[in-house]
């Protein structure tokens, strides 16, 4: 992908996480390290 693209993907996940941590957490367990490691 190109750097940009994934610069504004980080961008957007940086900020809806800070909004919603306690959702992000509840919905994805797990799920959400195990997709943050290989990054």
């Amino acid at each position: 992908m190109p750097a940009a693209l994934v610069d504004e993907l980080n961008r957007g996940l940086a900020r809806a996480f800070k909004r919603t941590p306690e959702r992000w957490i509840s919905l994805l367990g797990r799920d959400a390290v195990a997709l943050a490691l290989p990054i």
